[in-house]
């Protein structure tokens, strides 16, 4: 399946999203993939859009402990860089690191989930095993919107 985007605000975020499903199930797709592990709320939400656009819902990291998905993406090679924070939660200074034990350290040494599960931050995988090769990545200005800080994040020409 190609990868598919589309722009969306927190405003208009379901549309869209919704939209990208329809469009998948109407190339074929039957399922989507999410990376959810134990908010309820969340797993609701990607089940009742999948539903509605005719899709199902996989979560495989569902009731897994947080500490051990982070450490089991290490451990099998995927590498991936900080893209936002939550502002007031976790510092500027990680926007664009890769992920790695330091920076679970210093994430969980704030009292934020080392998973991010909670919105405290979110990231960009960039290489793992399944890659062709690295995705090469160039960092811009830093923005904050809704009380998270972004890095602007492009695909390196």
């Amino acid at each position: 399946m190609p990868i598919r985007f589309v722009g969306a605000t927190w405003a208009d975020y379901e549309p869209g999203f919704a939209q990208l499903v329809g469009a998948a199930v109407e190339s074929g797709a039957s399922t989507g993939v999410f990376g959810d592990i134990d908010i309820a709320g969340h797993r609701e939400w990607v089940e009742g859009v999948c539903g509605r656009s005719g899709a199902s819902a996989c979560l495989p990291l569902w009731n897994r402990d947080r500490a051990d998905v982070v450490s089991d993406l290490l451990d099998t090679g995927f590498k991936a860089v900080v893209v936002a924070v939550r502002d007031q939660v976790l510092p500027e200074s990680l926007l664009g690191r890769v992920i790695d034990r330091e920076v679970l350290g210093e994430i969980s040494a704030t009292g934020a989930d080392p998973a991010g599960e909670h919105g405290e931050y979110h990231s960009l995988v960039t290489d793992g095993p399944m890659f062709k090769r690295p995705l090469e990545v160039e960092f811009g200005e830093v923005k904050l919107a809704d009380g998270v800080l972004f890095r602007d994040v492009r695909v390196a020409d």
